[in-house]
């Protein structure tokens, strides 16, 4: 599967939670990205490292809807 920029898309897993960080702050180094990990769930966060228009802040339980929002922010 492909994201709307032609790059493979990489879906979540148990297993893959770290590589899939990796990706993404790899495709979106205008973010900070990272995963938090509280009572009862895990959540992902990004944040716009410089001020400026657009996107701010995604936060999720889902890396592959984070990946989708920030494709979308970048559009």
């Amino acid at each position: 599967m492909t994201d709307q920029r032609g790059r493979e898309a990489r879906l979540v897993g148990d297993e893959g939670d770290a590589t899939n960080l990796v990706a993404l702050r790899a495709d979106f180094p205008a973010f900070r990205i990272w995963r938090e990990i509280i009572p009862g769930r895990t959540r992902y966060i990004a944040r716009r490292a410089h001020p400026g228009p657009g996107l701010h802040t995604v936060v999720t339980d889902d890396l592959a809807e984070m990946r989708i929002e920030l494709d979308n922010a970048a559009m």
